[in-house]
């Protein structure tokens, strides 16, 4: 029985070896996160240019918002200032998730890989009823007739969390719901007295300035008088 026991071994060498590949990546993912996590000369000039602070690393903001991630959070890349007339803040919000990887026989290895969202938020400096406006995954998008008006066609592309239905249904405006659906992608989330929106991936500075811009497309677009700071 040779051949299973050769067999057997080449199995084994073939899983240990997608095993070290696998840990050679997610290692690489490891070090190219802590290289683009470190202070950056070029974010602060960035932020300066445009009358902004910036702040390599500002861990108030971990918990200021619900929601985000908390597996040991940190925020980096804080970027504050004034935009539209509104006071913003945009930061990198990074935690941590767990991969096991096996390398054969024996106890398979633990990886902790870090992970981010960036975190973009208006101060409405008004509280207002919870909501969230996240949405559903693309492919459960496209398993759903293309939604035409109407809050039911909506919510089949938006998942909506609130505490308010009626304030819902007047933020929500045709407006609002086409703009959404056009530009898929974040979740959007009224916090508090802060307007948020929360991107998966990391807070590129390049991407700032148009992100900011596309909250506020979404506040304009919101009717006159449903909320404050509008």
């Amino acid at each position: 029985m040779d051949w299973i026991f050769l067999l057997m071994l080449a199995l084994l060498v073939v899983l240990s070896l997608a095993g070290a590949i696998r840990l050679a990546r997610l290692q690489a993912l490891r070090r190219r996160h802590r290289r683009t996590a470190q202070p950056s000369a070029a974010y602060r000039l960035f932020a300066a240019d445009h009358g902004w602070s910036y702040s390599s690393e500002d861990n108030v903001w971990t918990t200021q918002f619900q929601l985000l991630p908390d597996a040991s959070p940190s925020a980096i890349h804080v970027v504050r200032g004034v935009h539209a007339g509104l006071r913003f803040v945009s930061y990198e919000h990074v935690y941590t998730t767990s991969e096991s990887v096996d390398l054969g026989p024996g106890p398979s290895l633990t990886v902790r890989l870090p992970q981010s969202k960036h975190v973009i938020a208006f101060d409405l400096e008004h509280l207002h009823p919870w909501l969230v406006l996240t949405p559903r995954p693309t492919q459960r998008r496209q398993r759903q007739p293309a939604p035409v008006g109407g809050m039911d066609a909506f919510e089949r592309s938006y998942e909506i969390e609130t505490t308010r239905r009626s304030f819902t249904e007047r933020l929500l405006s045709p407006e609002v719901r086409a703009l959404l659906l056009a530009h898929p992608g974040p979740r959007y989330q009224l916090d508090g007295p802060w307007l948020v929106m929360v991107w998966d991936g990391r807070a590129a500075m390049e991407q700032v300035p148009e992100r900011i811009d596309s909250l506020v497309a979404f506040l304009q677009a919101i009717p006159t008088g449903v909320i404050h700071g509008g």
